[in-house]
């Protein structure tokens, strides 16, 4: 029997929370792990952005939780706390039975302070299962959003490091960072426009890793090195990037943006039975393999529009590398060539023997059951040559 004016086990309804506090060096917020697998009858949203008052110095939660049985939200708790700079919410929810007793749906919102962009704000964790994510233009040290069978969806993050991973649903919008970049789902498709900068770490390399499987990889990656990362020695490759997905199509492109020196990167496409289609441009110089199975592999030349923009060393060891953008000879080379496989490199008339491997920039496609396209944009194209080739396979 319930108690006077309290609600029945039975009554659906609403209740609301406004949490504010203040903003330390990092926020974590989290799903009890015990209702990590009750997504049968809990979900929700989360949205972070910019407080639109001007005045707020405190951060801010919003919650509202829909349920279907007052037992439910009765169970259910909101832990904050705060330790080593970070601050912790925990949203505790009922573990689930066989027979659950209704559902609850929570819609929480995160504000950010307007002045956090001018404060040396750090981290920004969340672990929020089948709850559907949604952060606005925002900058952090360190971003790691988690969540599972729940889309995750960004207007423009920048961090250091960024990992995003979910299953089930999509991971989509604008990234950029100089440290990593991991992008990672199951059965989701992957939209990303992706900013890369290798300009802190001269020795450590810029990562980038999209991942998906059973769902289509759309990306735009832009690069950008300065000067002083350049020409130091001893000249490490400045971005590792990769993509995995099977039994879906795969478009990429990766680019310098302008006013970049040209970088050293490695170039990693894998795919199982989609059509992967890649692009580079005309500051790539380095070697290239394109293979498949039971499909056509294509290597497709364009004449660079701007013939000069890529450098008179083929393979940006820093070898005679001034960097002016002066080039006198850059090619495209075939050392290998038939229907489902081809290798060469773009550069000058010397063989990527001639270089450190390690150095070298490189592509690397692999798909096994659909076709593949590389675009290379070359300011002077050589016919391929024939068939023989030293390089080592």
């Amino acid at each position: 029997m319930s108690h006077p004016g309290e609600p029945t086990t039975t009554t659906a309804g609403e209740a609301e929370l406004m949490l504010p506090f203040p903003l330390l060096e990092g926020i974590a917020l989290r799903l009890n792990s015990s209702a990590h697998g009750s997504n049968g009858y809990i979900s929700g949203s989360l949205t972070v952005d910019m407080n639109p008052e001007k005045n707020v110095s405190d951060v801010v939660l919003l919650a509202t939780a829909r349920y279907s049985n007052f037992q439910l939200i009765k169970a259910s708790s909101v832990c904050f706390t705060q330790f080593s700079n970070t601050t912790e919410i925990i949203i505790h929810m009922p573990e689930s039975a066989e027979k659950p007793l209704g559902t609850i749906e929570m819609d929480l919102r995160l504000l950010l302070p307007p002045t956090h962009t001018s404060i040396n704000f750090g981290m920004f964790v969340t672990e929020l299962p089948a709850f559907q994510q949604v952060l606005g233009n925002l900058s952090f040290e360190k971003i790691r959003l988690e969540g599972s069978s729940s889309s995750i969806k960004v207007g423009s993050v920048s961090a250091a490091s960024i990992i995003v991973r979910t299953s089930d649903a999509e991971i989509s919008g604008n990234f950029s960072a100089s440290d990593k970049i991991y992008l990672e789902t199951v059965n989701g498709p992957v939209f990303a426009n992706v900013s890369l900068h290798n300009n802190k770490n001269l020795k450590k390399h810029t990562r980038l890793s999209i991942e998906t499987g059973n769902g289509p990889i759309v990306a735009q990656v832009k690069l950008a090195v300065n000067e002083r990362v350049y020409f130091v020695t001893p000249k490490n490759r400045n971005f590792i990037t990769k993509f995995r997905t099977f039994n879906a199509p795969m478009n990429v492109s990766v680019a310098h943006v302008e006013g970049s020196k040209p970088a050293r990167l490695a170039v990693m496409a894998d795919n199982s039975q989609g059509l992967v289609d890649l692009s580079l441009d005309s500051l790539y110089t380095g070697t290239f393999e394109v293979r498949t199975k039971s499909a056509t592999a294509q290597v497709l030349e364009s004449i660079s529009p701007h013939p000069r923009s890529a450098i008179s060393s083929p393979f940006h060891t820093g070898i005679d590398d001034d960097g002016d953008g002066n080039d006198e000879r850059h090619g495209l080379h075939f050392a290998y060539v038939s229907p489902d496989r081809a290798r060469g490199w773009i550069g000058d008339n010397r063989r990527p023997e001639q270089f450190d491997r390690h150095a070298l920039s490189r592509v690397e496609v692999r798909n096994s059951l659909g076709p593949i396209r590389l675009h290379l944009p070359v300011a002077r194209p050589k016919q391929p040559s024939n068939g023989s080739s030293s390089i080592r396979r």
